[in-house]
């Protein structure tokens, strides 16, 4: 087992000083890197677990509804999140600082999951405001 520890330990003296990061820069940047991995799997999961349950809630507020219109809904998130992750991601470049756009986005996150979760009391065509509501959540996690 000596072996594996020698392998996997990591020390400060074989890292190559190359003048571009300190060795604590480095440390951060790679911290940052796997807390943004864990929030994409976060968001995938999150993802995958509402889609198991598009088609029962679908069928459930228009009977008319075919599963064609299913796939529109499920595109929707995806959909949003591919058009505005270059524009938030320029907005928060441009600005420095990405906390507003964060704290917006979360805002319009809340905002849509809620509107998703009433579909049922809500008056008009049920299936469109579902895709919208798809859609606005793909926009937040942009």
């Amino acid at each position: 087992m000596d072996w594996l520890r020698k392998i996997c330990a990591k020390k400060q003296s074989a890292y190559i000083n190359d003048d571009l990061e300190t060795f604590k820069e480095k440390t951060e940047r790679w911290k940052s890197i796997y807390i943004i991995y864990f929030t994409m799997f976060l968001m995938s999961l999150g993802f995958s677990i509402v889609l198991t349950g598009v088609w029962p809630y679908l069928d459930k507020l228009d009977r008319t509804a075919g599963k064609e219109y299913m796939g529109y809904v499920v595109a929707a998130n995806p959909l949003g999140q591919m058009l505005f992750s270059p524009l938030v991601g320029w907005w928060g470049n441009k600005r420095g600082s990405v906390r507003l756009p964060l704290l917006i986005t979360l805002l319009l996150f809340i905002c849509a999951s809620a509107m998703y979760s009433i579909l049922e009391i809500l008056p008009g065509d049920r299936k469109a405001l579902m895709a919208s509501a798809r859609f606005l959540v793909g926009v937040s996690s942009g």
